[in-house]
């Protein structure tokens, strides 16, 4: 995996966290680089218990903003924001890459690290309370790059309770650098197991491409894979919201290898998010791509905020 791929994952892709982790599996898939060779080309918010209840849950002021329909605790939102609501955002991604290179004459060893920085911005319309719209473009700062991935998706709303959220999404990416292009869809669902603990697959929140299951490249003898996501969060207070999210399985349908977590890579991601007030969270996540290969040769790290308006 080369750096500038990596930043251009850990910055357009964390804004629906989850997301990194099926496309990181890409890689991870494939055959580990050899440690005495350069890596090789990448292939490819609530109540004071900060539980889902209903009638408890601290929310954001109608008249503020944003309406009931998206509580101050992450754990009791939905994917989606509500109608009329616009939410802007924009994450900083810093990516670091380690290997070791052998000179075949004298077979000496050297180790070398480099460290990038990318950005990402993001936008969602409320198209309805079931129903949301938006876009996210990503590029590199370290070497400047202007042209990267640009995404436009759909969510809709199939499910919201005191205890199961779940969305379906559907988004078309085209990288303006590589002139590459990629279609993508699944679930975002959210499973609240105690009052402050939930399990999800997909991402642990919106808004944005929550599902990530299904990915289709659209060049020619392009991979298409279907990625398993798991992960689990926890509300440790009414504003911060952590997650432990992974792949468990990457399967090939076409054109690609199938991996295993454990048997052929272990990608991890931790992150959270805080509302700061009724308007705005901010997001930070740490990304190991493949903890059983690259281990921590490869990591990146992201920081971000999004602020939300209403009617």
């Amino acid at each position: 995996m080369n750096l500038k791929h990596l930043l251009s994952l850990s910055t357009g892709l964390l804004f629906t966290a989850g997301a990194a982790s099926a496309a990181f599996a890409d890689d991870a898939a494939a055959p580990a680089p050899d440690a005495t060779t350069e890596p090789a080309p990448d292939p490819n918010a609530g109540g004071a218990t900060g539980g889902m209840d209903a009638n408890a849950t601290a929310s954001v002021d109608a008249g503020a903003g944003l309406s009931m329909l998206w509580p101050q605790a992450t754990i009791d939102r939905p994917y989606v924001v509500p109608a009329g609501t616009i939410a802007v955002g924009a994450q900083l991604g810093v990516a670091k890459i380690s290997f070791t290179v052998t000179d075949p004459v004298t077979m000496m060893t050297t180790t070398t690290s480099s460290t990038g920085e990318g950005m990402g911005i993001m936008a969602a319309y409320g198209v309805s309370d079931a129903i949301n719209a938006g876009l996210l473009y990503s590029f590199s700062l370290h070497d400047f790059e202007i042209k990267g991935p640009l995404t436009i998706y759909g969510a809709y709303k199939l499910a919201h309770s005191a205890k199961m959220t779940v969305a379906a999404t559907a988004n078309f990416t085209y990288d303006l650098g590589a002139e590459t292009k990629e279609i993508a869809a699944g679930l975002g669902l959210r499973y609240q197991v105690a009052p402050k603990i939930a399990v999800f697959t997909g991402a642990p929140y919106g808004p944005g491409p929550v599902g990530q299951h299904l990915s289709i490249s659209l060049e020619d003898m392009g991979p298409i894979s279907f990625d398993v996501l798991a992960g689990g969060g926890f509300q440790a207070t009414p504003q911060a919201f952590v997650y432990l999210s992974t792949n468990l399985a990457h399967i090939n349908i076409s054109n690609d290898a199938s991996g295993f977590f454990g048997a052929d890579f272990i990608p991890l991601q931790l992150g959270g998010q805080f509302a700061v007030n009724k308007n705005i969270d901010a997001q930070a996540a740490f990304i190991l791509p493949d903890l059983k290969n690259a281990k921590f040769d490869l990591f990146a790290f992201t920081v971000g905020a999004t602020y939300y308006m209403g009617k």
